[in-house]
């Protein structure tokens, strides 16, 4: 009995164990910029989850070291860049700003509001519309 619990558990384990395509860009970053710090040990990252595109290979975050605190850019294939690196840096921030213009252009497709169908004639207000009442003729 206990033997079958076991596997069971280690079944359940492996099947859960998988990283996210996120999570793997992460970590291949993480070790890439930790490569390039003085102390590897001090470095703790601060990624925005909406700067991590998996299908491009590309992570921009931010990583506090006793270097101090600066941005990365990881591109897979080609290594990490730290800011105060600024001819490996800038192109690489290039990909980067693609990357997020590309994701900001696919949102704004995807939106059911436009920024075309917002009516600004009031400043951004709702006007209501007035109903005109008929008059009725006496006699």
């Amino acid at each position: 009995m206990r033997q079958r619990l076991v596997l069971v558990a280690l079944l359940m384990v492996a099947s859960c164990g998988g990283a996210t395509p996120e999570q793997k860009l992460q970590d291949e970053a993480h070790k890439q910029v930790q490569f390039l710090l003085d102390d590897p040990g001090s470095a703790h990252f601060m990624d925005d989850p909406l700067k991590i595109f998996p299908d491009k290979g590309i992570i921009c975050g931010e990583v506090n070291s006793t270097n101090g605190n600066e941005q990365y850019v990881y591109v897979r294939g080609r290594g990490a860049a730290l800011e105060s690196d600024a001819p490996n840096f800038l192109p690489a921030n290039e990909k980067c700003i693609e990357a997020m213009q590309l994701r900001t252009s696919q949102i704004q497709a995807q939106s059911p509001l436009s920024l075309g169908s917002l009516d600004t004639s009031a400043g951004g207000r709702h006007q209501p519309r007035h109903k005109t009442r008929k008059r009725h003729a006496h006699h």
